[in-house]
């Protein structure tokens, strides 16, 4: 020892633990550490300072010190236990030993050396608790302090149990080498006082300091989950290592030291990690606690927790049971909360499984009477069971059962079984606590991870994996109640989250088929009025639709009605001859020169449309980008601006197997329908919705088919990548508005079931006040009530209710629904844009020669149609019925990639012109000098802006451009705008002036 301390007066440097001791405090450790007999009590005061505590959060420290206290050390042989040494230092360094340990040997002759730092260094950890969970400095400390001293009281309870004549291990006979002297001398009995008021100190530090720090960072993390300020699997992860250390505290606790919220805290903790973390990995650094000391917990109090409920009034098991159940699924504080009644499931080796009563049936199979649930209400010693001959004596055959395994297990007898609970036969409960396995189960469904197959879904990680930071590993941690599990679906209701989910595992054995009396093509052409058809569609179907001579050919099939001289839009069908499936749609355009091909796929028993290849994407709703690789041959005229593409087998393959649905619940707080809502994935509404707001709104589908887009909580600029929505800045919170879409009514079907979907006609407004928009039907809303039935088990399971029992019926007349709602007339009572509500122009279906044609086709040289915005705050005209008789106002084009706002506004002069927004006193112009023309020459993505006075601006767009190489000709100078290339987007537009066109 002495030439230890030598050596550490001779290092020069000592070692800091990086940074968090200096070379005095340094100097001063290292010396204790060379007396290892009585080490322990100088380390442990050395790091009981409010100076020295922050020490703890460096893992070389914290090691140190776990090996100070727990490293039994030299081991004193039964040879050597009688000798004394006779000399200090002693010459024979093996008598310096101990037989159980060095800090046994403290505990035995002196506790308030190791107990009192103990105490001081908890008590100074909870005085540097900043109130939240989420400092980590203080919570790794603190952490590791409720180690040390769970596993000190552990030395401590396991003295005295030796020590104590009522102790289990005292009336043995021979007792352990070591501990015999206690019963020998006088002074036992002080020892034993000592060793007591020690365990005393601990444990009222524990129930008032330590479990309340505790529960305050579980109620935080819950709230952090339901403000979604954390992400899931993070407040998860956190909540786990609270909860496997509140049971670390109580491990120790005896069974006449129980009280209902000691019972509270150990059997919520237990069950949150069986439900809700995966115990059994062996992945001790998620709980910071080594699992196997866990299961020690479990083990040693599980009779004697049963024990207690099963000997307490009803109202401290609805307690227990009640908190539990909050604390499990995060839906709700641990003292905080609605109570409920629960009572013990009947059967066969039941024992310690408990139930609630109150939505189920007694063991005598009938149903409680309102009048005898009044009469007993608040009155605890009550017996309500309905089936008795004798008060207090149950009959019921599965109640002698219950009473059987009291005895055998519990050592009880009849006279102490309780008599005032209710039971529930086995197979009828319907949320149950296991206290053998504590694990929480729903309708006989315990509570487990997601499937693998949902979260893989891109619909499922479309809309959850932005709230776990784009970590698909943290989506694992979701768990889920299983709602029913049948031949074709999954269906799973997230626990803690108002959402359904459900995973279709077979395939749809309907196809979709055209509509009854279509016409032929190009057999039943109308010569004339129809003459435009063959050369938009001809160059399509060569493409996509030709098979080869031995395969049955594609049908073309056109609308049964024939078109007018005024109608600019035909959607086409091509139709397997042999099956009659249609394969997808063709929706031409005659003014604009385009064709757009619409897959048909198959969601959840449902089938959508959804854009896949257009012959120019910049008269698309959707952007698809065009192919900037290397090609043979330059682009015919047609196909110049092509996108996306069409895959026949993809098409025939998509049978809907393995498609994930997601239902909101009409009780969720973003729900603003009051109805159920199903997610819509933005792939669904390609060519359907504008690309620029799908990239801005996660859109919900209500019962009435209506459609309703949710803003994303973010001014920054979203994109997408593989269908992930990513974020390229911090959240900013914005104004609430919502996006409310109908299908507009025109001579085609909606969804129907047996037929694709083929109206692509839809009216989007925009609500500057979300809680103003129209809500769901009072039908839908009655289908909402029935799927998710309000019987306050919602507020703990979020309605984990099985609807109905029966095999799920593959056809929803849902399908065939249309809602109509009166929008009433349009107001402009407010100045400002953003307070008004304003309705979207489509203007792709603008005729040519209209005003709204030549907007589309002077805005499309900045962006594609995809990207152009046009509202109107006449939310009520509507532009497919020529007797309108009120003007369309243009109050806002919007280019939101550009981050370029315009308005229609008439001039000083009387003239009406489309103003820039950003530069109030430039607005669009024609002016074409030759100048001009000059400058605009190899630009064609600009925009020519002009005031008053004549001076010209040139609005120019940071765009990314590639060059394809093509071999056919290698002097090429063609040009392909990449727009999937989000760094040009963030760029501002370049505006060039110049003073006058007239000197020109």
């Amino acid at each position: 020892r002495y030439q230890r301390r030598v050596r550490v007066l001779h290092i020069k440097n000592l070692p800091t633990f990086n940074d968090n001791l200096g070379q005095r405090d340094s100097e001063l450790l290292l010396s204790y550490l060379t007396a290892p007999y009585i080490r322990i009590p100088l380390v442990l005061n050395f790091f009981a300072t409010e100076e020295r505590i922050g020490c703890l959060n460096n893992p070389q420290v914290t090691q140190l010190l776990e090996s100070v206290l727990f490293e039994p050390g030299r081991f004193l042989t039964a040879i050597n236990h009688n000798i004394c040494p006779q000399q200090v230092p002693s010459e024979n360094p093996d008598l310096i030993a101990t037989p159980f340990g060095y800090l046994f040997n403290e505990l035995l002759n002196s506790p308030h050396g190791v107990v009192d730092p103990i105490l001081k260094l908890v008590s100074t950890a909870r005085e540097t608790d900043a109130g939240t969970v989420y400092n980590q400095n203080v919570f790794q400390i603190v952490l590791f302090l409720i180690r040390v001293a769970s596993r000190v009281d552990s030395f401590l309870s396991h003295v005295i149990s030796f020590t104590n004549p009522a102790g289990k291990y005292y009336a043995r006979g021979k007792l352990l080498r070591g501990f015999e002297q206690l019963h020998n001398t006088t002074d036992s009995g002080a020892t034993l006082k000592i060793l007591l008021e020690a365990k005393a100190k601990l444990q009222v530090l524990i129930k008032n300091e330590m479990i309340p720090m505790l529960d305050a960072w579980s109620n935080e993390i819950v709230v952090s989950i339901e403000d979604q300020t954390q992400s899931i699997e993070m407040a998860v992860s956190v909540a786990a290592k609270v909860h496997a250390h509140q049971i670390m505290l109580l491990r120790n606790f005896a069974p006449e030291d129980y009280t209902k919220d000691t019972v509270s805290v150990m059997v919520s903790s237990m069950v949150f990690l069986n439900t809700r973390y995966a115990v059994g990995g062996g992945d001790n650094e998620g709980l910071l606690v080594d699992e196997r000391e866990i299961a020690d917990v479990i083990q040693v109090h599980r009779r004697d927790v049963i024990r207690f409920l099963l000997s307490s009034p009803p109202s401290v098991l609805a307690y227990v049971m009640d908190s539990t159940v909050r604390v499990a699924t995060t839906s709700g504080q641990r003292k905080r909360g609605q109570t409920y009644k629960w009572g013990l499931v009947a059967g066969d080796s039941c024992l310690g499984r408990f139930s609630r009563v109150d939505i189920s049936s007694d063991t005598g199979g009938g149903q409680r009477k309102k009048k005898e649930n009044d009469d007993n209400d608040g009155d605890e010693s009550a017996v309500v069971v309905a089936d008795k001959k004798k008060k207090g004596k149950p009959t019921s055959v599965k109640r002698h059962a219950l009473l059987r395994d009291a005895k055998l297990c519990l050592d009880m007898d009849e006279s102490a079984f309780p008599s005032c609970f209710d039971c529930v036969d086995e197979g009828k409960q319907d949320v149950e606590v296991n206290l053998h396995m504590f694990s929480l189960t729903f309708k006989a469904s315990h509570l487990t991870p997601i499937d693998p197959n949902i979260i893989s879904s891109p619909h499922f990680s479309g809309l959850f994996l932005p709230l776990m930071k784009h970590n698909y590993g943290l989506m694992s941690s979701i768990q889920c109640a299983t709602v029913q599990n049948s031949k074709h679906r999954l269906w799973v209701r997230l626990v803690g989250l108002d959402y359904d989910v459900q995973l279709w595992k077979s395939p749809d054995k309907r196809i979709p088929l055209p509509d009854n009396g279509q016409r032929f093509y190009p057999d039943d052409l109308s010569a004339g009025v129809e003459d435009w058809i063959p050369k938009l569609l001809e160059p399509v179907r060569k493409r996509f639709f030709v098979r080869n001579a031995w395969q049955p050919p594609i049908l073309i099939m056109l609308p049964e009605f024939k078109l007018t001289a005024q109608q600019n839009v035909i959607i086409a069908s091509a139709v397997c001859s042999e099956q009659g499936r249609k394969l997808a749609e063709i929706v031409l355009y005659r003014d604009f020169e385009s064709a757009h091909v619409y897959n048909i796929v198959n969601i959840g028993r449902r089938f959508y449309r959804t854009l896949c290849w257009a012959s120019n994407s910049y008269y698309s709703p959707t952007y698809l980008q065009p192919a900037i690789q290397d090609r043979v041959s330059l682009w015919t005229q047609y196909f110049r601006h092509e996108g996306g593409g069409y895959n026949e087998q993809a098409a025939i393959n998509a049978t809907g197997q393995g498609s994930v649905v997601i239902i909101r619940h009409s009780t969720n707080a973003k729900n603003l329908s009051g109805s159920m809502e199903t997610y819509l994935h933005r792939s669904l509404l390609f060519g359907i919705i504008p690309q620029s707001l799908l990239d801005s709104h996660e859109f919900w589908q209500d019962e009435d088919d209506n459609i309703r887009g949710y803003p994303y909580a973010t001014k920054a600029f979203w994109y997408y990548q593989e269908d992930t929505r990513y974020i390229s800045e911090e959240d900013i919170e914005i104004p609430r508005h919502l996006l409310w879409i109908r299908w507009k009514d025109v001579n085609y079907d909606l969804m129907s079931p047996l037929s694709a979907t083929k109206n692509t006609c839809v009216e989007i407004f925009k609500f500057a006040d979300a809680s103003k928009a129209p809500k769901a039907s009072e039908k839908a809303n009655l289908k909402s009530q029935k799927f998710t039935q309000h019987d306050n088990v919602g507020d703990l399971l979020n309605d984990m209710q099985v609807v109905g029992g029966e095999e799920e019926d593959e056809e929803d007349d849902s399908m065939q629904r249309q809602h109509t709602f009166d929008l009433g007339e349009p107001t402009k009572e407010t100045s400002s844009l953003e307070d008004c509500n304003m309705k979207l122009i489509n203007l792709m279906n603008a005729p040519a020669g209209t005003p709204l044609f030549t907007i589309a086709q002077v805005f499309s040289r900045l962006e594609p149609l995809s990207h152009i915005q046009c509202w109107t705050t006449n939310i009520t005209y509507d532009t497919t019925k020529p007797e309108n008789t009120d003007p369309l106002t243009i109050d806002l084009i919007y280019l939101p990639f550009l981050k370029l706002s315009f308005s229609a506004k008439v001039d000083s002069n009387g003239v009406l012109r489309i103003f820039s927004l950003d530069h109030a006193h430039l607005f669009v112009s024609n002016i074409r000098t030759p100048r001009i023309t000059e400058l605009l020459q190899g630009i064609p993505q600009s925009l020519v802006l002009a005031d008053i006075h004549g001076s010209v601006a040139i609005l120019v767009p940071a765009l990314n451009t590639k060059q394809p190489r093509v071999s056919m000709a290698p002097f090429s100078t063609e040009l392909v705008v990449d727009r999937t290339d989000i760094n040009f987007y963030e760029m501002a537009c370049l505006l060039y002036t110049s003073p006058s066109p007239r000197d020109s």
